[in-house]
């Protein structure tokens, strides 16, 4: 499974974007759905009951994205690059 998010701050002249891919599971253990469910988390769609999924993560990457007047150009920001 795939999850992936973005914002941007204008303020700031920047955007991002992180991409995680990984092994989804749905969280059924009461105690851990309780926790959850006291979060200040929002659901994406309204549903009777709460439903979680963990998402553990085997690969990270993102980018930074830098905006400039006129244009946009695209940092790519990978943490398995080793520095030269």
């Amino acid at each position: 499974m795939t999850f992936e998010a973005d914002d941007l701050e204008p303020a700031l002249r920047t955007a991002w974007s992180v991409l995680l891919t990984g092994t989804a599971e749905a969280v059924t253990d009461p105690p851990e759905v309780e926790r959850l469910a006291s979060l200040p988390l929002a659901p994406w769609l309204d549903s009777p009951r709460p439903v979680f999924i963990r998402l553990t993560p085997e690969k990270i990457t993102g980018r930074r994205i830098p905006l400039h007047p006129g244009g946009v150009t695209t940092e790519h920001i990978d943490p398995t690059d080793e520095p030269s």
